[in-house]
């Protein structure tokens, strides 16, 4: 009854396995009852050696716990347990394989990440270079850039100083596909409908209830495993979901970038001005939290603060944090309102100006024309000014 697989878009595939996992994680851990361990750490180990290798042996105590559990019930009733457990198992199974096809065949990005994090096929060097070179040579298809696969010529005079290309690079890819998992957790575990910036309505997908008699509903500690099991299939989610869909094609090489210019910049400032702090500021050298993305003219850009000027008194210094503050937050929600009405294009023109880069370029690196830009700058003018 199921449509066929190859049929579905990679977003219709992966709700289908986060609703089995789900399922089969609450229906193993409430059947199984008070057999074994109830800690939830340890029951979702139980469950997960369960679903990995669900033996004759394994799915008839889980049967007989359930069944021990509702003595006077039918024996066709019981059995409703195992069955759609295995079920479920075998659907996930068959989902994720299709959707590891298409991962390896259509995204380069996710099938370097893979190589990194499904195991050691190959030695770790291998893998980590086959991820720096992906990283490189999307950079240089997408932006007209690439890292920094060079020695720091800053490295003798600042020898303490972790510098260190390749790993900045990694560090910074790590910790960018990690934000990105906690960030479909968090979407995911909200109720109700979410409101973005741009005033449309998205509803949070919820998981359904069991369809097995005597699971439509959970109380006590039923509701716990309820839980557990919603947690474990949303991480599930969250894990596979930014590589498939794409997320990570160029949220990982321009985080990569990022993180290594900055680098080389509070190197280059450190050799210039010293620590980076009051010197730096008068050799106009130190690095602000928040970056600054321009979406006017270009005469109309200004500093947050005049950085030929270290002697603010505290009244001007509170006032500089609050512009940097409004400043982030404007980053932010300039990056909202370009990703939900440009998507992937959005992001590039305003990667590209926040790196500094002119009008012309921008436009480039988003595949527009210049006069699209510009008609997209003043789009976000009167959104930012609501």
């Amino acid at each position: 009854m199921l449509p066929d697989r190859a049929s579905l878009s990679t977003k219709d595939l992966l709700w289908p396995i986060t609703v089995w996992l789900a399922h089969a994680a609450e229906v193993a851990s409430r059947g199984l009852g008070v057999i074994g361990p109830v800690d939830p750490q340890e029951r979702v180990r139980q469950v997960v050696k369960l679903f990995r290798t669900p033996t004759p042996d394994s799915l008839y105590e889980l049967w007989d716990a359930w069944r021990k559990q509702h003595p006077d019930w039918l024996l066709i009733d019981t059995v409703q347990v195992p069955v759609y457990f295995v079920f479920c198992q075998m659907n996930v199974r068959a989902y994720l394989r299709e959707v590891a096809r298409r991962g390896r065949g259509l995204q380069p990005m996710f099938k370097a990440w893979a190589g990194l994090t499904a195991g050691p096929a190959k030695s770790d060097a291998v893998r980590l270079q086959h991820l720096l070179d992906t990283m490189d040579l999307i950079l240089r298809s997408t932006v007209r850039r690439h890292l920094d696969r060079t020695p720091d010529t800053l490295d003798n005079e600042f020898p303490s100083r972790n510098s260190d290309a390749d790993n900045v690079a990694l560090a910074a890819a790590v910790d960018k596909e990690c934000r990105i998992r906690a960030w479909i957790v968090e979407l995911l575990n909200r109720d109700g409908p979410i409101i973005t910036d741009t005033g449309h309505s998205i509803e949070v997908l919820r998981i359904p209830a069991l369809p097995v008699l005597g699971m439509e509903h959970a109380d006590g500690i039923d509701a716990m495993w309820r839980t557990v099991a919603k947690e474990m299939a949303i991480k599930a989610l969250a894990g596979i979901a930014p590589g498939t869909l794409g997320l990570l094609e160029t949220a990982l090489p321009n985080a990569a970038h990022a993180a290594q210019r900055a680098e080389h910049d509070q190197a280059a400032a450190k050799k210039r001005g010293g620590s980076g702090g009051r010197k730096a500021k008068r050799a106009g050298t130190e690095e602000h939290a928040a970056q600054h993305v321009s979406i006017g003219e270009p005469d109309e850009d200004a500093t947050l603060v005049d950085l030929k000027d270290d002697r603010l008194n505290p009244e001007q210094k509170m006032e500089a944090d609050q512009e940097e503050a409004e400043a982030k937050k404007d980053v932010n929600r300039a990056l909202r309102f370009a990703s939900d009405r440009w998507g992937q294009s959005g992001k590039l023109m305003l990667n590209a100006l926040a790196d500094g880069r002119t009008h012309k370029e921008a436009a480039k690196a988003a595949g527009i024309s210049a006069p699209a830009l510009t008609k997209r700058l003043k789009t976000l003018q009167k959104l930012l000014a609501r």
